[in-house]
């Protein structure tokens, strides 16, 4: 910190920052020689850097909280919505002005306030059937973060010019206006939540190995998933009420020649290569085998068994296709597995009665066994070129063009045989009696 309170427009050396710094904090020492670098340092440079200390922490626990919590790596303040609800809320403080101070709300209030509305909107969307799924956390996330994106944007709109650039320093974000002030709160937050959750380390730990484990050891998931929202949505807050909308930044794509080398490297027994290995193709394959599968509830699943087999035949890899295609295509031998073993596996019912099971399975309202033959007979009546005609288009069920292709005739032609098909079918059940006792009324 100290080198970085050196480096700017104005190269201060080290030596100076030090003395300067040491002056101010312990009030020894005799007073800067130089008044101009006495306000570089500490009145510009020093909160700065401090400030951007303390967010940069804030942000990468809350971001390890978060990725913990809905066991997902894409998983961060960002992403989950935090962060733009939190910079909705300080934008609203900040453009609203009167009304806001008038409700006793700062603008660091309005920031946390905001990213607990975003977290409990991606808590409540992220649930299903009173569990949390982390593929629908996510989602939710995305698509509770871009409705606070659409409402920034529409509060901006309706901004004045002067209200505009603070604004746009919110949705931008910046440590350029750090003052001292600003700083006791955030670092209070920041060092007090980090020191909160280090108390949950062993359950978050617990949390990593999944629901059922986490529940079979005594862990309440649920309960403790709302904590670390409402930690996380508060470092969010406090930070983003001073430096603004600062996200992570994107990771670089890794080339297959790269992956590549490391898969080699991997089989060669190194297991840094390994772990470089695993984390770079972990995103591919764990969203093409959810596109695959159609499901993304077993897409966690099957993306832990490519790995396994993976690993497993590592050695046997010698680079003659990238190993993104190579991993891919275990991948699609583990879902087709997959779905194999579905197709093999008996499915079961919550009956004793199998045979009551069936019949409650059964669609209402079909004709019954003597209602069918009685049809056919009546469909074998007809006469030939009708018949073909109405059994091609009522029932294979193909379309009339097509029957027209397979009699050999116009579509025109088509219509018509089926239309007079129907006729004659309904003139032929009107002429047939009716023997069957069952509707009859009964006889005093």
């Amino acid at each position: 910190m100290i080198v970085a309170i050196g480096v700017g427009a104005v190269n201060v050396p080290v030596g100076d920052v030090w003395h300067i710094v040491v002056h101010h904090v312990t009030g020894s020492g005799t007073a800067p020689p130089d008044p101009a670098l006495d306000q570089i340092v500490w009145n510009f440079r020093a909160p700065r850097v401090v400030l951007a200390a303390l967010a940069g922490a804030g942000l990468a626990v809350s971001g390890a909280v978060l990725q913990s919590a809905v066991s997902n790596l894409l998983a961060d303040p960002t992403v989950l919505g935090f962060s733009y609800g939190a910079t909705l809320g300080a934008v609203l403080a900040l453009t609203l002005g009167g009304s806001v101070a008038a409700a006793g709300l700062g603008v660091s209030t309005a920031a946390f306030l905001g990213a607990m509305v975003a977290g409990a909107l991606v808590f409540a969307l992220g649930q299903r059937r009173g569990r949390m799924a982390p593929t629908r956390l996510v989602l939710a996330g995305v698509a509770v973060g871009y409705v606070f994106l659409s409402a920034t944007s529409f509060v901006q709109l309706h901004a004045s010019p002067n209200e505009l650039r603070t604004v746009l320093f919110w949705t931008l974000g910046s440590v350029a206006g750090a003052q001292w002030d600003q700083l006791p709160t955030v670092a209070v937050v920041v060092i007090a939540t980090t020191v909160l959750l280090t108390l949950f380390g062993r359950r978050l730990n617990v949390l990593l190995a999944g629901d059922e484990s986490a529940t079979a050891l005594g862990v309440d998931v649920n309960r403790l998933r709302f904590v670390l929202l409402v930690l996380s949505a508060l470092l969010t807050g406090t930070v983003i009420a001073v430096a603004g909308g600062i996200g992570f930044p994107a990771q670089p794509a890794v080339t297959d020649e790269t992956v590549t080398a490391w898969a080699l490297a991997a089989a060669g027994g190194d297991s840094e290569a390994v772990d470089r290995f695993v984390r770079a193709l972990q995103r591919d394959v764990l969203r093409y085998v959810a596109y695959l599968a159609g499901d993304t509830q077993v897409a966690d699943d099957l993306a832990q068994d490519t790995f396994l087999r993976a690993l497993t035949a590592l050695h046997r890899f010698e680079g003659r296709s990238s190993a993104r295609v190579w991993l891919l295509s275990i991948a699609r031998r583990a879902v087709a597995d997959n779905i194999r073993g579905a197709a093999r596996r008996p499915r079961t019912d919550g009956t004793a009665d199998w045979e009551d099971a069936v019949e409650r399975a059964r669609p209402a309202g079909l004709p019954g066994f003597d209602d069918g033959v009685a049809l056919m007979h009546l469909v074998e009546a007809l006469p030939r070129d009708r018949r073909e005609a109405f059994l091609l288009t009522q029932v294979y069920g193909l379309p009339y063009a097509d029957a027209a292709q397979v009699a050999r005739c116009p579509v025109g032609t088509i219509r018509s045989r089926v239309a007079r098909a129907r006729l004659n079918l309904a003139e032929m059940m009107a002429d047939e009696p009716d023997t069957t006792p069952r509707y009859a009324p009964a006889v005093a």
